[in-house]
């Protein structure tokens, strides 16, 4: 082979490399997208995805066992028509603190309103998502049914004020 055979076999075996490894890529960021998926189509708990502007552009398939919805029925409405006044009035105030810079995983325990009008107790930690220069851009978070854990807490309470009322009795 002469020196132009050798630059030319050299370029297709670093082309055939480049090829390579990007298939590699592909195949690798295939098999993470398919366990994300696995993880929230499968978890009890609701994850979800909003803009800045309280617009839901994700939303896990467990709104439909927490609150009644199908996901497509609240992607690209506001997370704050599924919250009663009071823990719309939380997450606005949350939603402020993370425009100011404050970047920590925020939890609150917010009274949603479920698809028959009923309320669920639920807890939700979210984190702020912020672009390359510090602007908010989004918020991912988890959001959790406490609504048995409300009720365990209201019947230790009732239980420890009747028996501080039965000891005073005494």
């Amino acid at each position: 082979y002469n020196e132009e055979d050798m630059g030319l076999m050299m370029a297709v075996s670093q082309l055939v490399a480049v090829a390579i490894e990007r298939k590699k890529a592909e195949e690798a960021l295939a098999a993470s997208e398919e366990t994300l998926r696995i993880v929230t189509e499968n978890s009890a708990d609701l994850i979800w995805y909003m803009n800045s502007d309280t617009m839901i552009t994700y939303v896990s398939p467990a709104i439909k066992p927490m609150l009644g919805y199908e996901p497509e029925e609240v992607v690209s409405s506001s997370i704050l028509n599924l919250v009663t006044r009071e823990s719309a009035d939380l997450m606005l105030s949350g939603i402020e603190d993370s425009r100011h810079g404050d970047q920590s995983v925020q939890t609150v325990e917010l009274s949603m309103i479920k698809k028959d009008q009923s309320i669920l107790e639920a807890e939700a930690r979210a984190r702020s998502i912020v672009d390359d220069q510090g602007k908010l851009h989004a918020f991912c978070g988890i959001t959790r049914d406490i609504s048995q854990r409300k009720q365990y807490e209201s019947a230790l309470i009732a239980a420890k004020d009747a028996a501080e009322n039965a000891n005073l009795a005494k």
